[in-house]
């Protein structure tokens, strides 16, 4: 086989070349959400493209209508559901060629071109018929909806129409009532299905939508003439129901009449049925009435019934007025001979039931709940009903009275018994009165503790709620408990109208008399009253939990500002000012002041949290000692804060003046080493020029030198000659600003002196300092107006602008220079007499404002009472002279210049400007040495109060350790009413002793927090106390005694209660005590009088007696246990009377172990005499059953097949299984009888020759049992065998045929199931060959047993020779299929795709789109299914692969 393959058609070899190949593919079609415009893609939004590839997730390939070709972004557009389109692609195609074989590859190319035509052809056929097919089922479905409303419609019109009869009114009734509800249900909702459709048609454009509109409205007419008939056949049914009602209620009295006419007939003579008849015929009249009211109804309703009704109404009478006619003739006849025996009768039986119904109501009931409380109501009404009832038989009774009375007028005990009987119902109807207002006030108690009782379950849960006592951790936890407090409030407000209806009722109970108002009064009082104290409670926990809220808030804020402040301290700390270069001086400097505005905005917050606390404290908040401690935290942490801040800002000022002052110093030490070296030089010149220029460096040297040594004492003697040159302006402006202005020129020339004038005025400029028609001609020309206006513009600029106070009266607005000078002298000489300074001009004439001046600041300079107002020059000299020799102020004015009319302003105000400059140096000086005596003051005052702290705190460590010494002691007395005593001293400590001592260390942390706070205001380092004597220790010392505080409580509790627990203890000995000694003299006294017995039956009955007594005596063991446990613990405890209970509790314990003595021997005695007689008879009922099963192990068959042998394995199972049980049981037997014998009681001989007997038989037993099993083994082995080879033996033979079948067959179209048969048949052989082994490992061990030894090695033999033939079948077969496979794929692919191609053509091409919906539908379907066929379908694929893999 292996060989035709190699030879075939198939093994040529193969040349490929590429080529391109047009395809038409239909893809779906995408529409843009967006525009976009990128990737040579420009499309808009709405535009829809043909998707051409998923790329990525993110970029999708697509075509423009033009023919563009790129990619767009995936989340811009969106698939249009059900549409799609057909391109044309153009794909690389590799084409193969079978060399030396051209003729098959073109056969082969030729049906591929094919198929692939046939395949578009396919694809345009079934794109046409799915439009069709879903336009058409739409139609159809339409009309078939219409179709199926119609008939419906017609059906239910059929139905209305139907005219009902009195006869069937019930089943037409049922019939109208099931039509309403379909016409409801089913046919609203089909009516508006229809119409949906018929729109949803209409609006899509559908090409007979005339034809639909038309069907619409004609489906909507029909279903208002549908609801027309209903109405009318509504009305029609209820007249015929009346009818019908009347008609029967006829029929049921005639019937009834005539009954009763028949009974008559059949006991002419029996008076108790004519009693009967009579009664009955009582209510037969008023129901007669109600039919004559119902019949003119009817009439009124329907007069073409008039007649009818009428003949029967007329019947009815008759028949009533014969049956009322007959009756009495009957009664008459039978009065006449047993008158007064009826009477009699009905008398009796009527007061029976009287007497019976009396005593029930007598009965005293007492609900427990509600529907007992119902239930007698109800059973009550049902008891009224009766007594309702009862009316016509009295009625009766009272006529066979009256007509003995008529008959027999001195029969008084009639007219007696007539008057009882009256008399009895009356009071028969008082005792139902009173019952019912009693079971009806019962009920409305029951019902009255029901509502209770849930009122208060409710209670319960709102005060289980309330128990609870915390009061939250953080804002979040007390905001959430407040929340679940609301929520209780809002249930308990709920719940107010229900119980405002509680107690109505309650109100209207008593106002009604209840018999039980003073209990309902009382359960109301209590049940409102505990749920006022809930609403206490509630109010209550409420104020707590918003008073946690206050304190949590202001703890979380004080929190919040606390980590703030640290936060700011450790960027305070953080910083190194000491390795800060100069040039970083100023950015820190910078820095560190916007840092210090941040702290100082931040100081509101700290003065919002002790106005919080204050506010916490002063409403003695339960948390006040914690408010108070916090308080204090975020003041200290604060004030610690801003000296840090300050003391940075202190450092970084200093080092920024510090970096000026070092720099004008090193210009000046430059300046002078170089002024220097220029004066040592020994150069003298060369010549001529060399020696002019040395002269000219000279002059300058000189100059500089002048300079820095005149600076603060430039003189001008002509001012506006002297700034001509502008040098002088130029010393002034440097003096006066503190900047420097360059090198100015000699001056000499006028073009030198305006160059020197222009840099005075370039520097004003650049101050921004406004000057206006000035210029540097204009001062080198001596424009004395100008020169005098730029001298006091620098003046202003640079020695009154600077001035700056705060006005307090105007909301803290600052005045600057002009404004703030007059305020500042304004503030000064407040008080002053005469004087009044409201300006710098007349203000300051009478010379007493600048006496003031002097005087506000030094007193002792002037005296300011002997001054003269109007001395005006006097005043002005003494106030000038002291002002230039006291004060170092240059005298700028005279008196004179001042003391005229109008004296000139800006001089005042220089010279009032030195005044403010000078005072505010001095207050500077002042301010320090004021400070340093501050500062001395503090330290001396934190050393007086370090020594206060540790005397007060070394008292109060003793007075702690003395106290814990007492508190750790535990010598407590042994009596009860001494540590009450104990207890009493103890609570005399808490309240009296330790509360001063408290309040004392609080003080002490009070004045060490001072301390402290002290010590950082004074920027000293912490106070350190001595050893032992830190707050901490106090605080540690504090907590142990508070420990031995706590301790001591306990254990004096724990004693108290160990003390009253021990006397009660005693006293409950001493009772039961007592009552264990009465007890076991009466029962040894029994035990004493019982006997033995000398039969069997008389010792099975003293046994049984025995072990009753012995169960209710050992039932009596735990008491004494707990008796002697009592005991013990009263010893164990040092009971003071231990010693007596120890003897009490002996003696009893001893006469109880006598008792158990007594009990166990007498126990044991007849305990023996049982256990011989039950052993001797458990040994032989043993004995007979061992005999019974010995025939069975003897038996020798071990079957003839597997079957039979695994039968008598089953068999042999459970006979293994009972002698195993009797096994057992001889075991539990042996082991008795062995300790009854070891004891040698009564006829132990017997016993152990019984025993000795029956396990002989046993042993015999199981010898054979087991030799059975070992038979039965061998064989159902040897058997198993045999089956197992002859399956696997058919299992080989079966396999190797159908290998050999499949190689002979060599058809390649059968290659697939070819292929299956091999791998299920290479799985089988796995498994078969585990079996095989095992088999043959089997086979072994049985021939080496010597079990028909021949026949299992034949077997074996045989078996391997089928596995060789197997395996080299299944070899041969796996290689056939390797050749053929390749050769099959094609011609299968190629078959399968024409044969389902020209299946497929006539169904995309058929003409029929349905006659119906379901067979539209169902087209649908079927195309459905056919157009995702040719979607998977991929001809090309598979030839291409074909092509490729053939070599």
């Amino acid at each position: 086989m292996r060989g035709q393959l190699a030879n075939s058609a198939f093994h040529t070899a193969t040349t490929s070349q590429s080529v391109q190949e047009t395809e038409e593919v239909t893809v779906p079609q995408i529409e843009m959400a967006y525009k976009y415009e990128g990737n040579g893609m420009r499309v808009s939004k709405g535009e829809v493209l043909a998707l051409l590839e998923k790329s990525t997730p993110e970029w999708w390939r697509a075509l423009k209508r033009d023919g563009t070709e790129g990619y767009v972004p995936a989340n811009y557009c969106k698939i249009v559901p059900g549409e799609s389109v057909t391109v044309t692609q153009t794909t690389q195609k590799t084409t193969t060629t079978v060399e030396g074989n051209e003729a098959k590859s073109s056969v082969v190319a030729e049906r591929q071109q094919m198929i692939s035509e046939d395949y578009r052809d396919l694809k345009r056929f079934a794109d046409v018929r799915r439009r069709l097919l879903t336009d058409n089922i739409k139609l159809l479905r339409f009309y078939r909806e219409c179709d199926e409303f119609e008939r419906w419609a017609r059906e239910i019109e059929v139905s209305l129409a139907d005219e009902p009869s009195a006869e069937h009114v019930a089943a037409f009734r049922r019939k109208f009532d099931k039509l309403e509800a379909d016409m409801r249900s089913n046919g609203g909702t089909q009516l508006k299905h229809i119409n949906d459709i018929a729109n949803d048609l209409i609006s899509e454009g559908h090409g007979q939508s005339r034809q639909i509109e038309s069907r619409q409205h004609k489906i909507n007419a029909m279903w208002e003439n549908l609801e027309r008939l209903r109405k009318q056949r509504a009305v029609r049914l209820e007249a015929t129901e009346r009818v019908a009602d009347f008609d029967t209620s006829c029929e049921s009295a005639r019937e009834w009449m005539l009954g009763k006419f028949e009974q008559l007939d059949r006991n002419p003579n029996d008076v108790k049925s004519l009693q009967n008849l009579e009664r009955d015929l009582k209510p037969l009249e008023d129901k007669i009435a109600a039919l004559e009211k119902l019949a003119a109804a009817v009439k009124k309703d329907h007069p073409e019934e008039a007649a009818v009704i009428e003949r029967k109404i007329a019947e009815l009478r008759a028949l009533h007025a014969d049956l009322l006619r007959r009756a009495q003739e009957k009664m008459l006849l039978a009065e006449q001979t047993q008158g007064k025996e009826m009477f009699e009768s009905a008398l009796r039986d009527m007061m029976g039931w009287i007497e019976k119904t009396r005593k029930g109501m007598l009965e005293d009931v007492h609900p427990i709940d509600v529907a007992e409380a119902e239930e007698l109501l109800k059973k009550h009404y049902e008891l009224g009903e009766q007594i309702k009832d009862k009316k016509y038989e009295v009625e009766y009774c009272q006529e066979l009275g009256r007509r003995l009375l008529d008959r027999n007028p001195r029969m008084s005990k009639v007219e007696e018994q007539l008057q009882h009987l009256v008399s009895e119902m009356a009071a028969l109807r008082d005792l139902y009165r009173r019952r019912d207002t009693i079971l009806k006030q019962q009920l409305d108690l029951q019902l009255f503790n029901r509502e209770s009782e849930r009122i208060d379950a409710a209670t319960k849960g709102h005060e289980a709620f309330l128990e609870f006592d915390n009061l939250g951790e953080s804002v979040e936890s007390v905001e959430n408990l407040l929340k679940r407090h609301r929520d209780l409030e809002a249930k308990l407000d709920a719940q107010e109208a229900r119980l405002e209806a509680f107690s109505r009722t309650a109100d209207d109970m008593i106002k009604a008399q209840h018999a039980d108002s003073a209990y309902i009064e009382q359960r109301r009082r209590d049940v409102l009253a505990r749920r006022e104290a809930v609403r206490r409670a509630a109010a209550q926990r409420k104020k707590q939990l918003e008073a946690s809220l206050e304190y949590q808030e202001m703890r979380r804020e004080a929190e919040e500002v606390m980590g703030w402040m640290h936060e700011k301290a450790k960027l305070v700390a953080s910083g190194d000012d000491s390795a800060l270069t100069s040039s970083a001086i100023p950015h820190r400097l910078l820095k560190h002041e916007a840092f210090e505005a941040e702290i100082i905005a931040n100081e509101p917050r700290i003065q919002q949290i002790n106005r919080e606390g204050a506010v916490l404290v002063g409403k003695k908040h339960y948390e006040s000692p914690n408010v108070e401690k916090v308080v204090r935290q975020v003041n200290g942490q604060w004030d610690d804060l801003k000296n840090q801040v300050w003391n940075k800002g202190q450092r970084l000022r200093q080092a920024a003046d510090q970096k000026g002052l070092d720099r004008i110093l090193e210009d000046a030490h430059a300046k002078l080493d170089e002024m220097e070296g220029a004066l040592n030089s020994k150069d003298q010149g060369i010549d001529l020029r060399s020696v002019k220029d040395l002269l000219q460096k000279h002059v300058v040297l000189e100059q500089e030198m002048g300079l820095y040594g005149n600076k603060a004492k430039l003189e001008i003697v002509d001012l506006f000659v002297d700034v001509g040159d502008g040098i002088l302006l130029m010393k002034l402006l440097e003096i006066i600003s503190g900047d420097k202005l360059g090198k100015p020129n000699r001056g000499r020339m006028r073009v030198q002196k305006v160059e020197n004038l222009n840099k005075v005025l370039d520097f004003l400029k650049k101050k921004k300092i406004q000057l206006e028609n000035i210029g540097a001609e204009d001062i080198l020309d001596r424009n004395e107006r100008l020169i005098l206006g730029l001298i006091w513009t620098i003046i202003l600029r640079f020695q009154i602008d600077t001035i700056v106070i705060e006005d307090e009266e105007e909301r803290g607005e600052r005045k600057h220079a002009k404004d703030a000078l007059l305020l500042w002298c304004q503030r000064k000489t407040a008080g002053y007499p005469n004087v009044r300074i409201e300006n710098f001009t007349t203000s300051w004439r009478n010379g007493l404002a600048f006496n003031a001046l002097i005087h506000s600041h030094r007193p002792d300079l002037v005296d300011f009472n002997r001054l003269n107002p109007t001395d005006h020059v006097s005043n002005l000299n003494h106030a000038f002279d002291v002002a230039e020799k006291k004060l170092e102020i240059a005298r700028l004015l005279d008196a004179e210049d001042v003391d005229v009319n109008r004296p000139d302003e800006k001089s005042i105000i220089t010279y009032v400007s030195l005044y403010y400059h000078h005072f505010a140096k001095q207050k500077t000086e002042m301010t320090g040495a004021r400070r340093i005596a501050n500062i001395v003051g503090k330290l001396m005052a934190s050393e007086t109060m370090e020594d206060d702290y540790e005397h007060i705190a070394s008292e109060l460590l003793n007075w702690i350790r003395v106290t814990i010494k007492i508190l750790e002691s535990r010598r407590f007395p042994n009596s009860l009413n001494g540590m009450r005593d104990e207890h009493a001293k103890f609570n005399q400590f808490r309240t009296s002793e330790k509360p001063p001592k408290y309040k004392e260390k609080g003080d002490l942390e009070a004045l060490f927090f001072t301390i402290q706070t002290k010590r950082k205001a004074m920027s000293r380092k912490q106070y350190q106390p001595p050893q032992g004597l830190f707050m901490h220790d106090i605080e540690s010392a504090w907590a142990q005694l508070d420990y031995a505080e706590n301790e001591r409580q306990v254990a004096i509790i724990a004693e108290l209660q160990r003390q009253e627990k021990l006397e009660q203890l005693a006293q409950r000995f001493h009772k039961k005590a007592k009552l264990r000694d009465g007890w076991l003299r009466s029962v040894q006294a029994v035990l004493e009088e019982m006997e033995h017995g000398r039969s069997a039956s008389q010792v099975e009955k003293t046994l049984k007696k025995q072990q009753a007594i012995s169960t209710d005596i050992l039932a009596r063991e735990d008491r004494f246990k707990m008796l002697t446990a009592m005991c013990n613990e009263l010893c164990t405890e040092k009971y003071h009377e231990s010693d007596k209970i120890r003897g009490m509790e002996r003696d009893i314990v001893d006469r109880w172990t006598q008792l158990l003595a007594l009990l166990e021997h007498r126990k044991r005695a007849l305990m023996s005499l049982n256990d011989l007689m039950s052993l001797l008879r458990d040994i032989d009922t043993l004995s007979n059953e061992l005999y019974s099963l010995e025939p069975a192990v003897r038996n020798r068959d071990v079957g003839k097949h597997l079957i039979g042998v695994e039968d008598l394995l089953g068999k042999h199972d459970l006979i293994d299984a009972q002698i195993n049980a009797h096994g057992s049981l001889l075991t539990k037997l042996s082991q008795a009888a062995n300790n009854y014998i070891r004891h040698k009681e009564e006829q132990f001989d017997v016993l152990q020759r019984k025993l000795d007997e029956v396990t002989a038989q046993y042993n015999t037993l199981v010898e054979l049992c087991r030799a059975r099993r070992l038979a039965l083994e061998r064989a159902r082995s040897l058997f198993q065998f045999i089956q197992d080879h002859e399956e696997e033996m058919a299992w080989l033979a079966e396999k190797e045929k159908l290998c050999t079948t499949a190689l002979n067959c060599g058809d390649i179209s059968a290659v697939p199931q070819t292929t299956l048969l091999y791998k299920n048949v290479e799985m089988e052989m796995q498994t078969h060959w585990a079996r095989s082994k095992g088999m043959i490992a089997g086979g072994e061990r049985l021939v080496q047993n010597g079990q028909n030894k021949e026949d299992i090695q034949r077997r074996l033999t045989k078996m391997n020779q089928g596995w060789e033939r197997l395996r080299v079948a299944v070899d041969a077969l796996g290689n056939w299929l390797v050749e053929a496979r390749h050769a099959q794929q094609y011609f299968q692919d190629a078959n399968e795709a024409e044969s389902w191609i020209r299946e497929k053509m006539p169904l995309v091409k058929s003409d029929d789109l349905g006659r119906d919906e379901g067979a539209a539908e169902s087209l649908l379907q079927r195309h459905a299914r056919l157009e995702e066929e040719i979607q998977v379908l991929h001809i090309r694929k598979k030839y291409r692969d074909f092509l490729n893999g053939w070599g």
